[in-house]
């Protein structure tokens, strides 16, 4: 797995007590993405919404602590965003473009995903098969990203970069891990 470290938006007290990382990799000959999360240090900090008895699709998940993924290929405009909520709830949505025409994507029905928490740690690892949007491991490119919201109510973006004025995951030039093949 390639590690990276996701980086707050803006200055905030929590980038100095959260560590947070992710690592990619592939399995299935390159088939299925694994990303997973590592956030460690002062987690109860966190607003963390319950564990789920019953895990299911929401929307909506951004609003509160969720950790994200988008990708697409390069050359389309074309991407999807993942969102992976510490409760084990999650979505996978797909756009046109920026911003434009987002949607609940229809090929993906499932999304194995687990969370674990131990002390000061929580780590969160999904596995996505690329193929089932029409994609491949030499031509994608992503980026990794999480919303963090504290007990206080002060919510920080957080990821792998930065790339507009203010915080804006859909940016495509924020795309910038790629060549994981």
């Amino acid at each position: 797995m390639k590690e990276f470290e996701l980086i707050p938006f803006e200055i905030c007290a929590l980038g100095e007590a959260i560590d947070l990382r992710v690592g990619i990799g592939w399995e299935d000959n390159g088939s299925v993405l694994v990303v997973q999360f590592r956030l460690m240090g002062a987690i109860d900090r966190l607003k963390i919404p319950p564990v789920s008895d019953m895990p299911q699709r929401l929307t909506g998940l951004w609003e509160t602590t969720c950790l994200e993924c988008f990708l697409g290929a390069l050359g389309r405009e074309q991407y999807w965003e993942i969102n992976l909520s510490p409760s084990g709830d999650w979505n996978v949505f797909q756009l046109d473009g920026y911003r434009e025409s987002l949607r609940v994507e229809q090929s993906i029905e499932t999304l194995p995903f687990w969370v674990k928490r131990d002390g000061d740690r929580m780590t969160v690892e999904m596995r996505l098969d690329i193929q089932k949007l029409g994609l491949c491991r030499d031509s994608i490119e992503l980026s990794v990203t999480s919303v963090l919201q504290e007990t206080t109510g002060d919510i920080s973006y957080w990821a792998s970069a930065h790339t507009g004025a203010e915080p804006d995951f859909h940016l495509r030039n924020s795309f910038v891990i790629s060549g994981l093949g």
